[in-house]
């Protein structure tokens, strides 16, 4: 007995030493996949401003993953990219007629404000990684202000979230404002032909599979007007379309 019980005491010591010893080991600290730009994508994940006048497009890359900039990089000082806070930020940006593109740049993608800024559009894709874009700032931020664009670009913000659970979310702090073009469609009028007419368009435009509660989609947490959703089915097979209703959407500071 004595020799069994100096066993177990032997053994229990060795056992409370090993516990002791992995409870010391600090924890591997796991950053979400969906967090940072996406740097294990087929296509590298970016930030580019594309330029578009009398039907030629002008591009320029501000941020990529994969370490090249195939159409020259942006050096205005007006926008500048933080990777460290994954943040772009505008100051006093007025082009008008630029479109700012964004892909697979994750869950914490920041859009910081400062002065008044103007673009024709905001595109940000989500891909299979996750596109989340956070607006802040005291600044405001004002898209196709001029009406222009067709078809799905007839919108001043396009968001592809697909079914990544991303988001758009504009602070109480900031001012939002997106415009629409009316868009190309066709009708059968009283005679049976089909006749090229324009179309209402929306100031912002959704692919996702949330159908539930579009909000959840676009978060704003100003003063919103312009900002009911409607729900048709997309042309993405699984995915449908969530549109705001009305001209223009504005959300604007608290």
């Amino acid at each position: 007995m004595k020799t069994k019980n100096s066993l177990s005491i032997g053994f229990m010591s060795i056992f409370m030493a090993l516990v002791v010893f992995a409870t010391s080991i600090p924890a591997i600290p796991v950053e979400a996949a969906n967090n940072g730009p996406n740097k294990g994508g087929y296509l590298p994940a970016r930030i580019s401003f594309i330029d578009t006048v009398d039907g030629t497009a002008r591009f320029w890359e501000v941020y990529s993953t994969n370490g090249t900039v195939e159409d020259g990089a942006y050096e205005g000082s007006d926008a500048t990219y933080s990777e460290e806070k994954n943040t772009l930020t505008l100051k006093n940006f007025n082009h008008p007629t630029f479109g700012i593109v964004i892909d697979d740049m994750g869950d914490d993608f920041k859009l910081v404000l400062k002065g008044d800024n103007q673009i024709q559009y905001l595109h940000a894709n989500a891909g299979d990684y996750g596109c989340s874009v956070s607006i802040k700032g005291t600044g405001s931020l004002t898209c196709n202000k001029n009406r222009k664009g067709d078809g799905l670009y007839g919108a001043g913000i396009i968001f592809i979230p697909k079914d990544t659970g991303s988001q758009i979310k504009i602070a109480k702090t900031c001012t939002v404002t997106v415009f629409c073009n009316s868009i190309k469609g066709y009708r059968e009028n009283d005679s049976g032909e089909y006749v090229e007419v324009k179309l209402p368009g929306h100031p912002i435009y959704v692919s996702s599979s949330n159908t539930k509660n579009p909000t959840k989609v676009i978060k704003a947490k100003g003063k919103v007007t312009g900002g009911k959703y409607k729900v048709e089915k997309s042309n993405l097979v699984g995915y449908y379309d969530i549109c705001s209703t009305g001209k223009k959407f504005i959300s604007k500071r608290k």
